[in-house]
């Protein structure tokens, strides 16, 4: 550990003109001990990469504020008790594009708005941040939030109807949070994003908003734990350029659910997995003309499936058979891999 401090001492005082500062992923040799304050002495360092490394101080030094020129900054770091302690300096970064932080304790509580030129932004939650900032990124490409998120400091806005992001460049967004989040607001921020291309959704909502709420260009869903009780597929086969959907864990705890015929011509992958209330499946006549790849996993009840490709192909499995654990169906044009996986 020793030998580390001092040779951290010496890079951060002699390498005055390093521009990227990245360590192996895991940081194994680096980890147990502080992070120097003479890190802002790196005053043309642009990229500083420290995901991995554990410090057994969970404060990060304020003179992490120096670096103006940053550009990239990952703080995906651990302490020992799980969290660490960012002092509100982020926002004099105002070169940074890509900022990824990691757990922080609830004495971080940051000021975002001067990141103007920011393209990506994860773990991001109400509790360490402020939800008025997101507004003032225009250029925000990708979008993570992780933990809590509410609007308590964006009620005037909301009220008059004021989108919660900006940016018109917004291609990706996730949301995990194990505490549930307000439908309304949900609906609200989904809108915001008009431009869409991603959507992952690990959280509690048991009802997903009305199609209208979600981009015309989303191409790409995913939804994990969201616990949803009726039937997700009348709102998502609204979305006309959707080619991938992943419905995995309790997203959907109902029993039956149905894929309306010509409602989603362009999706070419889907995956089922842990879907253990699901008994029926039910494929209408040219419902997923483009479909690709088909897994099924982890549907314990699944027992009555029935899909129609097109008029001369049939598939229908009754309550008193097994699901094959593979097949493989050939149509006249295409060939189709399907894995029904049955847990035993």
């Amino acid at each position: 550990m020793l030998k580390w401090k001092r040779s951290w001492k010496y890079m951060f005082g002699k390498f005055k003109k390093l521009r990227v500062l990245s360590f192996e992923e895991g940081g194994e040799g680096y980890s147990g001990f502080k992070l120097s304050s003479a890190i802002g002495n790196l005053i043309q360092l642009r990229c500083l990469n420290l995901c991995g490394i554990a410090f057994n101080s969970p404060n990060i030094p304020s003179s992490l504020g120096n670096l103006r020129c940053l550009q990239t900054l990952d703080l995906r770091i651990h302490a020992d008790d799980g969290a660490v302690n960012v002092p509100n300096i982020i926002w004099k970064l105002e070169q940074l594009r890509h900022y990824l932080p990691l757990t922080m304790t609830d004495k971080t509580k940051l000021k975002l708005h001067k990141l103007t030129n920011i393209l990506t932004l994860i773990n991001f939650n109400t509790r360490n941040c402020f939800v008025a900032d997101l507004s003032k990124f225009t250029k925000l490409i990708k979008l993570g939030i992780l933990g809590p998120f509410s609007i308590d400091d964006f009620k005037e806005e909301l009220d008059k109807n004021l989108p919660i992001i900006a940016s018109d460049c917004l291609r990706s967004l996730s949301i995990w949070n194990d505490e549930g989040i307000d439908p309304k607001v949900l609906a609200h921020l989904l809108s915001s994003c008009v431009n869409l291309c991603e959507l992952i959704l690990r959280v509690k909502i048991e009802k997903l908003p009305d199609f209208h709420h979600f981009s015309s260009s989303t191409a790409y869903v995913h939804l994990i734990g969201c616990m949803l009780v009726e039937d997700p597929m009348p709102t998502l086969e609204k979305l006309p350029n959707l080619r991938v959907m992943e419905l995995y864990v309790y997203a959907f705890i109902g029993k039956e659910m149905v894929c309306s015929a010509l409602r989603l011509p362009k999706l070419e992958s889907l995956n089922l997995s842990g879907l253990r209330n699901l008994e029926e499946w039910k494929v209408e006549e040219e419902a997923v003309p483009a479909l690709r790849h088909l897994k099924i996993s982890g549907c314990e009840e699944l027992r009555n499936l029935k899909i129609k490709w097109c008029k001369e192909e049939k598939i229908s499995t009754k309550s008193n058979t097994f699901l094959p654990s593979y097949f493989m169906l050939s149509t006249m044009c295409e060939i189709y891999h399907f894995f029904l996986i049955k847990n035993l």
